[in-house]
């Protein structure tokens, strides 16, 4: 593996492990909404979503990315640019799966049950993982 694919290995690690906390924030925010509020799914993906990448920008500039410059508004623009295109694909995805397919809920030992909407957003998940790292590594935090 040479320097460059290293380089990209390593950050691909960092960004995995920013990916689970990040994930952890639009989930658990995403569930309480649509379970305790509840607010509509699309909504609730929205500002959960929106959360989220806020946090990523963060530990991603600093500790993925090892970016020295302070919080830069270019940057954080940029950011919410590509997870609007995420976003995007992932309501788009969410939509598909809960109004076309029509998956059901998950009624999971003990009674309790899992809603087509979180199945759903899991689902989808692999296809906002692989838009978040090509767009944040080559348009957000590209080598200057």
């Amino acid at each position: 593996m040479n320097g460059e694919s290293k380089k990209s290995f390593f950050q691909f690690i960092r960004f995995a492990i920013i990916g689970v906390l990040n994930t952890g924030i639009d989930y658990g925010l995403y569930t309480v909404l649509v379970y305790l509020l509840p607010i509509h799914w699309l909504a609730a993906n929205i500002i959960s979503y929106a959360s989220a990448v806020l946090f990523s920008y963060f530990a991603n500039k600093y500790w993925t990315f090892k970016k020295k410059s302070g919080a830069n508004f270019a940057e954080l623009l940029r950011m919410y640019g590509v997870n609007i295109v995420s976003l995007a694909a992932s309501s788009a995805l969410i939509y598909v799966l809960v109004n076309i397919i029509k998956i059901p809920d998950i009624a999971v030992i003990g009674g309790f049950l899992i809603k087509k909407e979180i199945t759903a957003k899991i689902c989808v998940a692999p296809v906002v993982i692989i838009i978040n790292f090509i767009g944040t590594k080559l348009l957000v935090f590209k080598q200057d």
